[in-house]
């Protein structure tokens, strides 16, 4: 959050300097600040509104509000809330029945799973239109996203099947290499059988940095018996 957005919050808000922190990383989390002062207005009467059980429907409020440009100032929370989900719900009503029509580009495949079946393909900004489409998610509706893969700020992986029907969205900071979100369809969270195929790719990925002992430990929750 920059200093001007800061004191202005602070001056209107009377937030002290631990909220004002709290906020600021929340916006960070969210890979922007423009809604910072709705978030403040809110935040003073809930507190819970940007903590951990309460982080991803914030965050699917502020996505709902990129993508669409409502008067949120003038809306309390639960009314947020409620606009939020109803958008959310008409994306992946809208997601049923579609088929990605495109193949995939073999040098875009960052894994292939165990499986045969399934791989992990790394999104451009001209992908993800097409992803919120076949996924009824907002990746391809808030232009965050976007401007944040083409800074290169962040990776989006898609969780693909052998005819390149999507299944699962995953942002991953390029800095941290912390996941951001792992929504499968219609943002719910992804059924077993893709955790699973998640947690062999994470593997796959931290294998480097992890002893024999503990890899065998991770393999057995998912029953992974080899590692690419």
């Amino acid at each position: 959050m920059n200093d001007k957005k800061r004191k202005y919050i602070q001056e209107n808000f009377k937030l002290n300097e631990k909220s004002l922190d709290e906020l600021s990383l929340f916006c960070l989390f969210l890979g922007t600040d423009k809604y910072a002062v709705w978030l403040a207005k809110e935040y003073k009467n809930n507190l819970n509104i940007i903590s951990d059980s309460f982080k991803e429907k914030t965050k699917k409020i502020i996505d709902w509000a990129q993508s669409t440009k409502p008067d949120i100032m003038t809306m309390i929370y639960d009314v947020a809330n409620e606009k939020s989900d109803a958008w959310h719900l008409k994306l992946f009503e809208e997601s049923k029945g579609k088929i990605n029509s495109k193949k995939a580009t073999d040098n875009r495949i960052v894994y292939t799973c165990s499986d045969n079946e399934h791989f992990f393909y790394s999104l451009n900004p001209s992908d993800l239109k097409t992803e919120g489409e076949l996924m009824g998610n907002c990746v391809g509706t808030n232009p965050t996203y976007g401007n944040k893969l083409r800074r290169g700020e962040i990776i989006i992986l898609s969780l693909r099947d052998s005819k390149n029907q999507p299944h699962v969205t995953i942002e991953i900071d390029k800095f941290t290499a912390v996941s951001g979100q792992i929504q499968g369809k219609g943002n719910q969270q992804p059924i077993k059988k893709y955790l699973d195929i998640i947690t062999e790719f994470g593997i796959y990925a931290a294998k480097d940095s992890m002893s024999e002992e503990e890899l065998t430990e991770l393999k057995k929750l998912t029953k992974i018996n080899k590692r690419k």
